[in-house]
């Protein structure tokens, strides 16, 4: 944790291949580095709905790359200066996800309706709208 824990977040805990929750009894978070007790807590009355393991989550990083839709480029020149710009749906994994290898908002930027990158050459006068 970077920040001191005030409650109120989650604390994750990666338990041993030979234990699950019905092995823990007590809990405590201590930094030995700077010999700081952040709190302890008995765990008792486990319910049995809590799946006994629950395997690690994948990060982001590690998902496998999907090939995604070909990746436009607009070039901006003489006689391509008018451009169109329009919120839209990101296309899941195939569109921005692949095209900028990170997660997209809820809406992204479509230009002339496509999802796609702009070039523009200095010294000629573009129309956004």
């Amino acid at each position: 944790m970077n920040e001191r824990y005030r409650g109120g977040q989650d604390l994750i805990i990666d338990l041993p291949a030979d234990y699950d929750i019905q092995h823990v009894d007590w809990l405590a978070i201590y930094c030995y580095k700077f010999r700081v007790d952040f709190g302890h807590v008995a765990i008792s009355n486990v319910s049995s709905r809590i799946p006994p393991y629950v395997p690690p989550q994948k990060r982001f990083d590690d998902i496998s790359p999907v090939d995604g839709w070909p990746t436009i480029s607009l070039l901006g020149n003489e006689n391509r200066r008018n451009f169109t710009f329009q919120l839209g749906v990101p296309g899941g994994k195939k569109g921005y996800q692949a095209m900028a290898r990170a997660r997209p908002a809820k809406y992204v930027w479509y230009v002339n309706g496509l999802l796609a990158d702009i070039y523009l050459k200095r010294g000629v006068t573009y129309s956004f709208m």
